[in-house]
């Protein structure tokens, strides 16, 4: 079995796993026959919004 293992679950680290997928399911490889393995230090995906501002006090989420 084939594996491919991505680090980081940010937006870059989701992409390339969902890129790899798709990729898989294009040249007619089975799911079993590759595992995708995304590894990150949380157990959950951080959105920050807007975290580049200085001050977040007016901001509305």
């Amino acid at each position: 079995m084939a594996r491919i293992l991505v680090l980081g679950a940010g937006f870059a680290g989701l992409w390339a796993a969902l890129g790899a997928a798709r990729k898989r399911d294009e040249i007619g490889a089975r799911a079993a026959d590759t595992e995708i393995l995304v590894i990150d230090r949380n157990a959950y995906h951080n959105i920050r919004v807007r975290n580049y501002e200085v001050d977040l006090a007016d901001v509305a989420l």
